[in-house]
């Protein structure tokens, strides 16, 4: 509460300006140089971003937000197939409404009645879910990758949640159909010739609704997995297969020890080369470096890693011109390597040679391609390589998995009882982007379901049609109507539908996507292939549907059909 953290903003402001800024100002030699804390509850920390040498693995608040919606739409899709089901039913117990009408039965009772109905099978339904998530949820979250504990019994909540929920869509569900066949006349219910005011064109509206929700999770599936696939295949501008990183101790006095561990391992056969300096994608340093402008000084901030003289032969980094670092055991000036970026912000033509101020004078001795030191989130800043080994906190070692092992006991062997903490580059990397493959997962896992919903509620609806219509078809039939021509008459309107739903769904779901992009710098095009896939999936689907009852009627005898009551 903002009540609770005005005495620690007191304290640490405290803090900064008597202890920790002049730390500062006497290390960096300057006035201008200050320090502050920034104040984040615990319960938001998970989902903050862009915070300086953050951890991977966090949550992510906007991801939150497009599960939450994917799930609603799937609830919006079977409450849709439930309320066009439960409607298409009851419109055949017309003759029955108007018997318990003439019997006596009141306007209120039929109410309660259809009412009770619907909230009976919305708490079976209820029921089966909280079934389904208590049993079937870990499985799930373990095929998502997602660490995620759910005790739906204890959650008091989520009980209210759900009941809230249920109450919702029986009432939703029944009400329309109740209060309107309750309140027919007893003749026109026992001819049976009742229709809904406006009762098709609320189906077709529920019918293009669904269809919509399904194109557009398909197209969100498959622009997600392009996206994924990108970013796996985007060229980084350095070498990350068969690059293992080794955490550091922090810990200065075994720096001597640490020199005796990388001659052995580069006596290794499999060893290509070794390197001491952050790993990208990794925690770097934010600085700035003075730039004097017609006689005035400014701060450009900055980018920067310690690294040592192999770091670009281990990571295969592109030198555009100038050297790599020289073993320096005693240097009177630091020794800095740029990248591309910080060559532009600073608007040298040649910057080999130039002299920069960072944590002390040093000399730029080259430059380096735009490679990328963070993920594809974030656009490629100035960045400057440090040449002080002696502050990286990491091994990079070029060396297939299969010697890992000889390295962890050569480790052993010179650091006894310092663990041996490793990790590939190319899966230090992945994680970066592991929300965008939990989020392909549930896409993926959506889409099949709103497809197989889709598909449901397509099939139930086109069944009751030609139940309330099964005289007209036999009457087509005997007429001459060919299979070809009934499958024409029948899938004509679902096909518009599933016309109009793609009409409605692809500008949105396009616009949806290039938001989402956005969160990225470098990003894929969005190609019209999936809003193409997705439209033709759903005629396809429309088209089988109609196809299946079509010929289930002509196999049938017209006799039967004009029989039919």
């Amino acid at each position: 509460q903002s009540a609770s953290q005005a005495p620690i903003k007191e304290r640490l402001a405290e803090l900064d300006q008597y202890q920790a800024s002049q730390a500062i100002r006497r290390h960096w030699d300057t006035e201008e140089t200050y320090a502050s804390h920034l104040i984040i509850p615990l319960r938001q920390l998970h989902l903050e971003r862009n915070l300086l040498g953050d951890t991977i693995g966090k949550g992510n608040a906007a991801y939150i937000i497009i599960f939450s919606i994917a799930g609603l739409f799937v609830l919006l899709m079977a409450s849709i197939n439930y309320i066009n089901l439960f409607v298409g039913h009851s419109l055949k117990r017309n003759v029955e409404v108007g018997i318990r009408k003439v019997a006596g039965a009141i306007p209120e009772q039929l109410v309660l009645q259809y009412l009770s109905e619907s909230l009976l099978i919305t708490l079976l339904a209820g029921a089966l879910a909280v079934l389904l998530i208590q049993t079937a949820s870990e499985p799930l979250f373990a095929v998502l990758h997602m660490n995620v504990s759910i005790d739906l019994l204890l959650d008091a909540q989520a009980w209210m949640m759900l009941v809230a929920l249920l109450l919702v869509v029986s009432i939703l569900a029944g009400s329309y159909v109740a209060f309107f066949l309750a309140s027919v006349k007893p003749t026109l219910s026992l001819k049976n010739i009742v229709m809904l005011p406006s009762g098709r064109l609320v189906r077709r509206s529920l019918q293009v609704a669904q269809f919509a929700i399904a194109i557009g999770m398909v197209i969100c599936t498959l622009v997600v997995y392009q996206q994924m696939d990108y970013l796996r295949h985007k060229n980084l501008g350095f070498t990350q297969k068969s690059v293992l990183v080794v955490d550091l101790p922090q810990d200065p006095k075994i720096n001597k020890k640490l020199s005796k561990v990388t001659k052995a391992w580069k006596k290794h056969s499999e060893v290509k080369s070794v390197a001491r300096g952050a790993k990208p994608g990794g925690a770097y340093m934010r600085g700035s470096v003075i730039q004097e402008v017609g006689g005035e000084q400014y701060d450009l901030p900055i980018n920067a890693l310690y690294v040592d003289e192999h770091y670009l032969d281990v990571l295969d980094i592109n030198l555009v011109s100038g050297d790599t670092f020289q073993y320096c055991r005693s240097c009177r000036g630091d020794q800095y390597i740029v990248n591309e970026a910080f060559v532009e912000q600073m608007g040298w033509e040649d910057p080999v040679g130039q002299l920069i101020e960072y944590e002390g004078k040093g000399e730029i001795v080259g430059v380096v391609n735009d490679y990328h030191y963070q993920s594809l989130h974030n656009l490629i800043e100035p960045l400057i390589l440090i040449y002080q080994p002696q502050q990286a906190q990491q091994l990079l070692v070029r060396v297939p998995p299969s010697a890992v092992a000889d390295l962890a006991s050569s480790w052993s062997a010179t650091l006894p009882g310092l663990p041996f903490h490793h990790t590939f580059l190319n899966e230090s990397i992945a994680l970066q982007y592991q929300h965008e493959q939990k989020l392909l997962g549930v896409f993926s896992l959506f889409s099949l379901l709103t497809l197989c919903l889709a598909g449901m509620g397509l099939f139930g609806m086109t069944f009751l049609n030609i139940q309330h219509r099964t005289k007209e078809m036999g009457i087509r039939q005997v007429m001459g109507a060919t299979q070809l021509g009934l499958m024409t008459y029948l899938s004509r309107e679902i096909i518009m539908m599933a016309l109009w739903a793609a009409v409605i769904a692809l500008p949105l779901t396009y616009i949806f996507l290039q938001n989402w992009m956005q969160t990225f710098v470098y990003h894929t095009s969005i190609s019209f292939l999936p809003f193409l896939g997705a439209t033709g999936a759903m005629l396809l689907l429309t088209t089988a549907t109609a196809w299946y009852h079509t010929q289930q009627i002509t196999e049938s005898n017209p006799v039967c059909s004009l029989r039919y009551e």
